[in-house]
């Protein structure tokens, strides 16, 4: 019997498998599903620029499949899941007060205790999710295509900005209580929904590019599941 292939899943943090996972792998089913999570948005980490970003992601990849003996023939396709962070506003929207501990995040700006350091956070984070975004192929021939929940994984799921940890896991656990048992209610949630970002793949990096839209609530994720659900429920 063949060995299914991979699905390979890259995430930030644990909230965003445990929120998602499941719904993942039973919708590829045909397939091996493996979510990486960084435990880190890759996309900011110090000394990653847009020259390093596409061979951070590689050693990812590359050590999982050098850890489990496979080799980029036993990868089907690489998802990548990031959080916009409202990394792509202007300068202007982002506001500093010294007093606050936590950054704070609304569809009209952002407030920080270091207004310098979020804006070269936002350079970083554009330049590398821009060349991630035009980037088709990982390790030369895995396809690969990066998507976004914006503000964050919270704002698309559940409508919340500024969660704590504790809330993060709570609403991640509710919505996989959810949806673990109705896979066509998770694909119509994603894909049909006010905040879907459905206009191509291209577009839709276009769209969030484009001024406040990175704190708006919208998602692209359900282009990653276009041909399921054309298939299943069209």
């Amino acid at each position: 019997m063949a060995r299914k292939k991979i699905v390979f899943v890259i995430v930030e943090g644990p909230t965003d498998d445990e929120a998602l996972g499941v719904m993942l792998e039973r919708i590829f089913d045909k397939y091996t599903v493996h979510v990486e999570i960084m435990r880190c948005d890759i996309t900011t980490e110090s000394g990653i620029g847009e020259n390093r970003v596409v061979a951070r992601v590689g050693k990812a990849i590359r050590g999982y499949a050098t850890q489990n003996h496979y080799t980029a023939k036993d990868f089907s396709e690489i998802i990548h899941i990031v959080d916009t962070d409202g990394a792509f506003i202007p300068d202007e929207y982002i506001t500093e007060d010294r007093d606050r501990k936590r950054i704070h995040y609304s569809e009209e700006g952002i407030i920080a205790k270091n207004r310098d350091m979020i804006v070269s956070r936002n350079r970083q984070k554009c330049a590398n999710i821009r060349t991630l975004a035009g980037c088709t192929n990982m390790l030369k021939t895995i396809p690969y295509h990066i998507y976004y929940m914006s503000c964050n994984l919270d704002h698309v799921l559940h409508g919340k900005l500024n969660c704590s940890n504790d809330e993060k896991g709570h609403n991640a656990y509710q919505f996989a209580k959810k949806y673990r048992h109705d896979v066509s209610g998770f694909i119509t949630f994603i894909s049909a929904s006010d905040f879907s970002v459905m206009n191509g793949y291209k577009e839709s990096w276009e769209y969030i590019d484009e001024g406040l839209n990175s704190l708006g609530r919208h998602t692209n994720l359900g282009l990653c599941f276009a041909d399921y659900y054309e298939k299943e429920y069209t």
